[in-house]
Parts: structure tokens; sequence; C-alpha cells
């Protein structure tokens, strides 16, 4: 017991050993595990704030004249880091601003134009109520707007898809709101020359004077009726090019051969078919304004810059050409700020993303060579639309009024071949989408109950 008493530490610190190497026999692997990555990790944040202590900082390039980095010589105070912070938010503010004017004007939602809607209600994105009237509805109205100068023929007859050829069963209707507003027309023809020339006889015939049963002005009336039809036919196009702003080819408006088929068979249009055509209704509506405003609406042909339109190609709309290239979600892979680039297929690298669709269409316009960029530059302007490619070659005047009945006046004429490309922003146009187009490009559907 005095052995204890006297070596009682050292027996306290012999049994505190003991006890820690048996210790060392239970299993604490587990323990020595963790504190094995515990102190990994450890070493690796340290390298970290080794590697953020010696990277050299650089200044960002607001100058786009020269965007040669430049190197932080001092970490910024909080006064400036507030000032930066207050920057970006105004930056973003701006932005924002700047979109919401990009989505009024791509939904010509801005003063004096009407802002873009389906053309009947009730329809896009789903039919409400019984959705065969409502789609046949649509398709009447797409008629309306639509309709050229004589019936569609499509390709199996012989005529070109979605073209409106004379000649079919049909009875031939007045034409449509867009012809209406172009004041669109077409070249007067011999049918017409014969029947003023006969009208013109008929009128001096009625100026006869007789005596005896014998006509005794024969000599006046055959002066008058040679003066009255003298160039007559010259006369009928020059008073017709006075008379309208452009010159109509039957395929100078793309009409939809789906609604055009549905029309024949009495059946209601399906609703990919519907948004289509939707599509392809606003694409032309963009580029009938361009003429307009680009003509004056008091122009005549004569005067008018572009002078004749004769035909219009829009690519199937947004949501049909994703489907050929991607299905789903991946048809928005380009992510949400902008698209992949494709500049070997399209010079200006645009693809069809979340943020935007892209429609290419092309078309066929007769204008003054002189003032062809006014047109050009009337396209883009507060319209998404740009001109990828032209194809120009000179117009012989004489020889197209001699050979077809145009004519438009003095000034050289160009024929230009337009390749061109439309952007729509898919913060407008999304409503109006129908579920499967949405399904074909990974548009999130975010309708409420009410089904808009």
């Amino acid at each position: 017991m005095v052995f204890v008493k006297k070596n009682l530490l050292s027996l306290i610190c012999a049994t505190i050993a003991l006890i820690a190497i048996i210790a060392t026999f239970f299993p604490l692997g587990g323990y020595f595990t963790a504190m094995r990555t515990t102190m990994t990790a450890r070493a690796q944040d340290v390298g970290k704030i080794d590697r953020l202590m010696k990277q050299p900082r650089v200044l960002p390039a607001i100058d786009l004249r020269n965007l040669q980095a430049r190197p932080l010589e001092q970490f910024p105070t909080q006064k400036v880091i507030d000032w930066g912070t207050h920057q970006a938010g105004d930056l973003k503010k701006a932005a924002d601003q700047m979109f919401k004017k990009a989505v009024e004007i791509n939904s010509n939602n801005i003063q004096p134009r009407t802002p873009r809607a389906a053309l009947v209600d009730g329809v896009l994105p789903a039919p409400t109520g019984n959705p065969g009237p409502a789609q046949i509805n649509f398709r009447n109205a797409y008629d309306d707007l639509m309709r050229s100068f004589a019936p569609p023929v499509p390709a199996a007859t012989g005529g070109a898809t979605g073209t409106r050829t004379p000649g079919t069963a049909e009875p031939v209707q007045p034409p449509g709101k867009l012809v209406e507003r172009l004041r669109a027309t077409k070249p007067v023809t011999a049918e017409e020359i014969k029947a003023e020339h006969d009208r013109i006889v008929e009128d001096v015939k009625s100026h006869k004077q007789e005596a005896q049963g014998q006509i005794v002005n024969q000599g006046a009336l055959d002066e008058e009726l040679a003066i009255r039809t003298a160039s007559l036919d010259q006369k009928m196009h020059v008073e017709r090019s006075k008379n309208f702003m452009i010159y109509l080819d039957s395929t100078g408006l793309y009409y939809n051969p789906s609604m055009f088929e549905s029309k024949r068979a009495g059946t209601p249009p399906a609703m990919d078919a519907i948004w289509n055509a939707q599509v392809q209704a606003w694409l032309q509506d963009d580029v009938v304004q361009a003429i307009i405003d680009t003509n004056g609406a008091d122009s005549n042909i004569q005067t008018a810059v572009v002078k004749r339109l004769t035909e219009m190609h829009p690519r199937e709309g947004f949501g049909f050409e994703a489907s050929a290239n991607a299905t789903g979600a991946a048809a928005s892979a380009a992510g949400s700020s902008g698209s992949t680039g494709k500049y070997a297929t399209n010079p200006t690298g645009r693809s069809t993303n979340a943020m935007y669709d892209v429609v290419r269409f092309s078309f066929i316009a007769y204008l003054d060579a002189t003032r062809m960029l006014q047109f050009n530059s009337e396209l883009g302007h507060n319209r998404f639309i740009n001109v990828i490619q032209m194809d120009i070659v000179a117009v012989d005047r004489a020889a197209d009024q001699v050979s077809s009945g145009y004519f438009y006046g003095d000034a050289p004429v160009v024929k230009v071949t337009y390749e061109c490309e439309a952007l729509f922003l898919r913060d407008w146009t999304k409503k109006w989408m129908p579920k499967e187009i949405k399904d074909r490009l990974g548009v999130a559907d975010d309708r409420s109950a009410d089904g808009r």
C-alpha cells in the first residue's frame, strides 16, 4: 500500500498508456479514415488559398477599342465594391428594360401598330368549347386574310402548293385583307384590253347620225374610234400603274397548303397546321407592312420602291424546324441567352433557342434599283427581320411591258431574291403555342386553368 501511495502518479500514467495501447486493437478504422479525410480537405483548402494569393488579378475589359487585360494593382475598397454592385444593378435594370422593349416591338405592341394576336379567339393555344367549329373559324379567318386573286390549287393539280392559280371550279372570291392593304393588282390582261376595245366601239357607234337610212358621219366615227383605240393597251397599262401600289403575282403571298386542304375536304385543320399558318400569317404581315411603309400609303406603281411581289416562301413555323433536328428539351439546348452559333449554315449564327425562335423565309420582289436599300432598311426597322442573302438581276422594263403588261415607270428596275430570317421572342409567342409545339420545343406548359 505504501508502494501505491508513493507511486500513485506513475501508476495512473502507466494505466492510461496501457489503455491507449489496448485501444489500438479495437475497430477504430472509421475514426482514422475521417481524420485522414478532414486533413486532406484542409490541405486542399490551403492549396486553394495559396493559389488565390498568387493568382494575378486583372481589371475587366470595358473598352471595346482595347480589350487587353490590365493588371489589378490593389484590391478594391468596400466603397468601390458597393459602387460596382450598384452599377451591376443598374446594368441589369437597363437590360430588363431593353428586353421588355424588344418584346413590345416583336409583338407589334408599339404605336401606330396593332399588337399581334391569333387570327380568331378561342383557338390558340387550344380550342375552347367544341374544337371542330373553332378550328374551322380559324381556317376561314386565314382565308379572308391571305386570299389572293384566285383560289389556291394544290400541287397534285399542277399548281405550286399554297398558290392561287386561276382556272379551278371554285368560284373566285374577292381578294383578302393583305391584298387590300397592299392596294395590289395584276397587269392588264388581253381579255381586259379586248373588252375595253369592244366597249369603245359600242360607245362610238352610239354617236352615229343617220339620214334616210344612211350613216352620214361615218368618217367622224372612224376618226373617233382610231383616236380612242390608238395605243389602247399602253394607255391601260399606264392607267392601272397609276391606280395601284404594287403588282402581285398569284404566288406573291403564300397560302398554307394545310388550310387549303382543310377547306377542300371540309374538315377542321390540325392544331400544328393552325400554328404553322398563324406564324406564316404574322411573318407575311410584317413583309406587307414593310412594303407599305417603304412605298408610302399613297404611292402608285410608277413611284413605288417595291413595284412587284412575285413569290413568298416561308419555311415551316418554329416547332417544325426544331423537331427535324431535335426533340423535346434538346431543341432548347442552346440555353436561355442565345443560340449555338451555327455559322456553317447561317451567316448570322442564330438558331432556335430558349429565348427566341428562328423562321427562315424567302421572297422575290421587283424594286426601283436606285432605292433598293431603302426597302432593305425598312424590313429591319422595328421588325426582327434580317436579310441574309440577296440575288440581284437587272430587269428589261420594255420587254416586261410588252410580254406581260407590267408598267414600272421610268426608273431602272431590278429583280431581287431575298433570303431572310425572322426572330420571334418566346416571351410573347409561348402563350399562343399549342401543347404539341411546346413539347417539340421543350417549352414549359405554364397555361392557367382556363387554358390560356
